[in-house]
């Protein structure tokens, strides 16, 4: 072969190698390609990176339910059975909380969350209609019911007690807690004008301003204009029966008017033989006295307020007969008592001891010179 034809095939050889090269890299290339789309996603990730793992999912919060306290417990309002007799509160009223509710309660209340109240079905009676008001929270309804029951006189012996013990708790929260009932025919709220004393606003209402202190959780002095404070109207009576010893408070009226509101009753003791006369009394004016000291009517030295001898228990209220066999007379009053166990007892000598845990409660709700107390046999 020339040299010229050796110079010729040499490039040609190369060229030749070259596309055949290049070729071989195309195939190669397809081919890959064709393996990778078959292939799962995560397969062309680096081995050194780990696969993310779906977040667990989130646990759902609880929907917000709305919810309200109470005012009261109907289980504590349950019909008196006919040999149950009234068993008077013990202690002074205190602004304590109601029991928890049930849920059936909260229900009947949060209206929002519950739904609608079932329909009320009364005139099955006083007693039961009262119950059913409780039940549904209907506590001014329960009390009116139960209340024209007991005025109109026409309930049997076991049934007025059953009346008379449900009111009685109603009241507990009606008159003696914090809460406000504007709507209350016998309270309702005031709003405090600047220049206001609380004196002045008892005065107002017939009551006075040591009640409205105790309901409102005030004093004189920590009273302030514009604030809304719970007023009851007053006046309170009493009427006191010598065959049970108990004393049984009212409001607006002595019982019998439509004008009056049972409230609570409380033991009492009475003068020894039968010595507490009859008839209806008056709380005249300047007739209270705290820590009043003792002076014997048959005579001898004055027993000083502190003296644990002083029978008066650091209570006094005098009282001045109108009618009946009181008619005249002004040597008697109501007080406490430095003797527990007479309550319940003629052990006096004619006036009406209230005992020790009643006694504050009773002299806050007398108004001098509104108040009246009834004796009856």
């Amino acid at each position: 072969m020339s040299r010229s034809h050796r110079r010729f095939s040499r490039p040609m050889i190369v060229l030749l190698i070259a596309l055949m090269a290049v070729s071989a890299i195309f195939v190669l290339h397809k081919l890959n390609r064709s393996t990778a789309s078959t292939a799962q996603p995560q397969a062309n990730l680096p081995s050194s990176v780990p696969l993310a793992q779906p977040p667990a999912p989130l646990p759902l919060a609880p929907s917000p339910i709305e919810t309200r306290t109470p005012t009261t417990n109907p289980s504590q309002f349950q019909v008196t059975p006919a040999s149950q007799t009234i068993q008077p509160d013990q202690g002074a009223v205190s602004q304590t909380q109601m029991p928890p509710a049930t849920n059936q309660w909260a229900n009947l209340l949060d209206h929002g969350s519950a739904g609608a109240a079932p329909p009320l079905t009364l005139g099955r009676g006083p007693l039961l209609d009262g119950q059913t008001l409780l039940n549904a929270g209907r506590l001014l309804d329960a009390r009116k019911t139960l209340n024209d029951a007991l005025q109109a006189g026409k309930l049997t012996p076991a049934d007025t007690q059953s009346a008379m013990q449900m009111i009685a708790r109603i009241n507990q929260t009606v008159i003696f807690s914090p809460q406000h009932f504007a709507d209350d025919p016998f309270g309702g709220v005031y709003t405090v004008r600047p220049g206001d004393r609380l004196a002045r606003i008892a005065m107002q209402y017939s009551t006075t301003w040591q009640l409205l202190a105790l309901i409102n959780n005030i004093t004189p002095r920590t009273l302030r204009a514009g604030a809304t404070i719970k007023v009851v109207r007053g006046p309170f009576f009493a009427v006191v029966h010598k065959k049970t010893y108990t004393m049984d408070l009212y409001m607006g009226a002595l019982p019998g008017s439509a004008d009056s509101m049972y409230v609570k009753s409380v033991e009492v003791g009475l003068g020894r033989d039968d010595s507490t006369p009859t008839g209806v009394w008056s709380v005249g004016p300047n007739a209270k006295l705290l820590h009043p000291t003792y002076y014997p009517p048959e005579g001898g030295p004055p027993i000083e307020a502190d003296d644990p001898k002083n029978p008066l228990g650091g209570y006094w209220m005098a009282l001045t007969g109108i009618s009946g066999d009181a008619v005249g007379k002004t040597s008697y009053g109501v007080h406490g008592t430095n003797d527990q166990n007479s309550i319940g007892q003629q052990d006096s000598l004619g006036c009406i001891r209230v005992g020790a845990n009643d006694i504050p409660l009773v002299f806050d709700l007398m108004v001098e010179g509104k108040s009246q107390v009834m004796v009856v046999e």
